[in-house]
C-alpha cells in the first residue's frame, strides 16, 4: 500500500465470494476496506503477469486445478455480480505465467430449481448404501443398495 501503510487480505470462507483487504495506516489504524473480487481487478488480469502479480490483484484463489495433460493449472474465485454468482478463472502454465482466463456463471443450486432438487433426490435414493450389521460384534459393514 502506498504511504507505508499495509493491507491484510481476508477471503470469506473457502468457497465465499468475497475477499476483503482491509487497510491499515502507517500509524496502525483502519483506513477502510475493499472487495478484492470485483470486475475492474479482473480486468487488471492480462497476459504475461505471474501468479505473484495476481495474488496481490484478488488475494488467495478460493479453488485450484491442476490440468496435466493441458499443462495448465486454474485458479478460481467465487464472485457476486449483482445478484448472479460467477467464477473467474485465472489458467496458468507450468512455468507460472498467465495463459487466458474466463468469466462463467456458476450453474443453479438445487434449491432455486425444483426439478433439479427432485432428480438430486431421485439420485441419492438410488446410489445410497446402506447399513448392515454383521452379527454381534458391533462392527457394521457398509453395503450399495441394489439397483
Amino acid at each position: 500500500m502506498s504511504g507505508g501503510g499495509k493491507g491484510l487480505v481476508y477471503p470469506l470462507g473457502p468457497e465465499g465470494v468475497h475477499t476483503l483487504l482491509i487497510k491499515v495506516g502507517p500509524d496502525g489504524k483502519y483506513q477502510g476496506r475493499e472487495d478484492l473480487l470485483t470486475r475492474a481487478n479482473f480486468q487488471r488480469i492480462s497476459a504475461g503477469m505471474k501468479r505473484t502479480d495476481v495474488l496481490p490483484v484478488l488475494g488467495p484463489p478460493g479453488r485450484t486445478q491442476e490440468y496435466k495433460l493441458k499443462e495448465e493449472t486454474a485458479w478460481e474465485w467465487r464472485f457476486k455480480d449483482g445478484a448472479v454468482e460467477r467464477v473467474f478463472v485465472v489458467m496458468f502454465t507450468p512455468q507460472g505465467k498467465w495463459s487466458r482466463r474466463q468469466l462463467r456463471s456458476r450453474r443453479a443450486s438445487a434449491a432455486a430449481d425444483p426439478a433439479m432438487f427432485q432428480l438430486l433426490r431421485f439420485d441419492i435414493a438410488v446410489t445410497m448404501p446402506r447399513r448392515i450389521s454383521s452379527g454381534g460384534g458391533g462392527s457394521r459393514v457398509w453395503q450399495r443398495q441394489p439397483e
